[in-house]
C-alpha cells in the first residue's frame, strides 16, 4: 500500500534513487503543507526498512503499486468516521479504567495519536 501511495505523489529523479526517499521529489508540492513532506519521507524510510527486513511477494507489491487510489472514496467521512469511532472507544475505555494509571496513560497516548492523525489527514 505504501508503494502505491508513494508512486502517486512522489517522483524519483532517476532509477538509482527509487529506493531513497530523501531523493524523491513531490509531483505537486502545492498539495503539501510545511512539514508534511518530511513526515511522509520518514514514513517511507521506515516502510522501506520493513519491507527490506520482511520482504513481501514481489507480484503483490507490483499489483499494489499499480492500483489507482480513489481519493474521493478514501477521504472525508469515509476516512474520518472510523478514526472518530476508534477515538471515542479509546476515550470511553479510558474513563472506565481510570483507576489504573498505566492504562489511562496508554489510552490517552492512543487518543492523542488518533487526534494527530486526524489533524494530519484533514
Amino acid at each position: 500500500m505504501a508503494s502505491a501511495i508513494a508512486a502517486q505523489v512522489w517522483i524519483a529523479p532517476d532509477e538509482a534513487d527509487k529506493d531513497d526517499p530523501d531523493a524523491w521529489v513531490l509531483k505537486d508540492p502545492r498539495e503539501w503543507e510545511a512539514g508534511t513532506a518530511d513526515l511522509f519521507r520518514t514514513f517511507f524510510k521506515a516502510h522501506l526498512d520493513l519491507i527490506t527486513h520482511f520482504p513481501l511477494d514481489p507480484e503483490r507489491e507490483a499489483m499494489l503499486a499499480a492500483t489507482p487510489i480513489d481519493e474521493v472514496a478514501a477521504s472525508d467521512k469515509a476516512l474520518t468516521d472510523p478514526i472518530d469511532k476508534v477515538t471515542d472507544l479509546i476515550l470511553g475505555t479510558t474513563a472506565q479504567l481510570a483507576t489504573l494509571p498505566q492504562v489511562q496513560d496508554l489510552m490517552t497516548a492512543l487518543a492523542d495519536a488518533a487526534e494527530r492523525l486526524m489533524a494530519f489527514i484533514l
